[in-house]
C-alpha cells in the first residue's frame, strides 16, 4: 500500500488483474489501488492521458469478481474518465461488470447508465464482434434493460447482428447468449412483440447450431 501513490493506473490495473485471480484476503488493497486510481483525477498532478479504457476496464472487472461492496464513487469516475474512448471488448466487459456491481453496489447504476449511452450507441450503429456482442446482450438482460423503447431497439440491433453471424459461436459466446434469451425471455416487463420474435430465433439457432455441431463430434 505505501508503493500505491508511486503507480500508474495501468500498474495499479494489472495488481488488480493478479487480485482478481486471488482470494478474498486482498480486498482491503484492491479498495486502496482502485480509490487512488479515481482520486488520480481529482488531484491537480492528474492525467487523464494516463488512466486508459484497458485500465479502467481491468479495474472495474477485479472488484465485480469480488462484488466489493462501497465502490460506486470509484467506479462511477472511472467510468466517466473514459466514456468517450471506451469500446469494444474493454468496453462490453465493464459493462457485465457493472451490472454485476449493482448486486451489491445499486449505485454502480450510474456507471451503468453510462455505458448504456454513448459507448453502447456507436455499438449498436456497428455491431462488429460476436463476443461483444454476446457480453453487451448478456449485460443489458441482467440489468432488466428491456423496457423502453430505446432500450428495445438496442437489443433488437444486437439480436439481429447475432443471428447475421454465420459461424458457430464459440462456446463462451454461446453460454452469454443462452443465459441473456432465457432471462430477457422470463422477463414480464419485456413485452415487444419484435423482440420477442428476435429472441425466439437467436434461441432457435444456438440450439441448432449446438445439435448440427454435436452430430459431427
Amino acid at each position: 500500500m505505501d508503493l500505491a501513490p508511486q503507480l500508474k493506473p495501468l500498474e495499479m490495473a494489472y495488481i488488480l488483474k493478479t487480485f482478481h485471480m486471488g482470494s478474498y484476503r486482498h480486498l482491503r488493497l484492491m479498495r486502496v489501488l482502485s480509490s487512488s486510481q479515481a482520486s488520480h483525477l481529482t488531484e491537480s498532478t492528474g492525467s487523464l492521458r494516463d488512466l486508459t479504457p484497458v485500465a479502467v476496464s481491468m479495474t472495474v472487472q477485479a472488484l465485480a469478481h469480488f462484488y466489493v461492496v462501497g465502490c460506486e464513487e470509484v467506479v462511477v469516475t472511472l467510468v466517466n474518465a473514459v466514456i468517450n474512448s471506451l469500446e469494444g471488448l474493454n468496453f462490453a466487459l465493464t459493462m457485465v461488470s457493472c451490472v454485476r456491481l449493482q448486486c451489491v453496489s445499486p449505485g454502480v447504476k450510474k456507471a451503468t447508465d453510462l455505458l448504456c449511452g454513448a459507448p453502447l450507441q456507436r455499438y449498436t450503429q456497428h455491431p462488429h464482434s460476436i463476443q461483444v456482442t454476446s457480453r453487451l446482450i448478456y449485460a443489458l438482460s441482467q440489468a432488466g434493460r428491456c423496457v423502453t423503447a430505446e432500450e428495445t431497439s438496442n437489443l433488437q440491433l444486437l439480436l439481429r447482428a447475432a443471428l447475421r453471424f454465420r459461424f458457430p459461436f464459440p462456446d463462451d459466446t454461446r453460454s452469454f447468449f443462452l443465459d441473456a434469451v432465457a432471462t430477457l425471455t422470463a422477463d414480464s416487463r419485456c413485452v415487444d412483440d419484435n423482440l420477442r420474435k428476435l429472441l425466439s430465433k437467436t434461441r432457435e439457432r444456438l440450439l441448432r447450431v449446438h445439435r448440427d455441431g454435436s452430430a459431427l463430434s
